[in-house]
């Protein structure tokens, strides 16, 4: 798949707890037809990390199949 000229990254900064508002927020980005979104949260534990990278896959796939890419994590991608 071909990189589209528009990605959100996201903010880098989501905790445990600002997950699930950060799934909702990039669904309805991805639903108004953002292309595609790069994964990028340090501060988030490994488990934690793999369980978003999944659910935001899930809406990209939901989404028509936008872009999804991850920054960082190599070891999880």
């Amino acid at each position: 798949m071909k990189l589209p000229r528009l990605v959100a990254l996201t903010p880098g900064d989501v905790e445990d707890a600002g997950v699930d508002s950060l799934v909702r927020t990039v669904s309805m980005a991805l639903e108004a037809g953002l292309p595609g979104v790069l994964l990028r949260e340090p501060r988030l534990l490994d488990r934690a990390w793999l369980g978003l990278a999944r659910r935001l896959r899930e809406a990209c796939d939901v989404a028509g199949g936008a872009w999804f890419g991850i920054h960082d994590r190599a070891h999880l991608a």
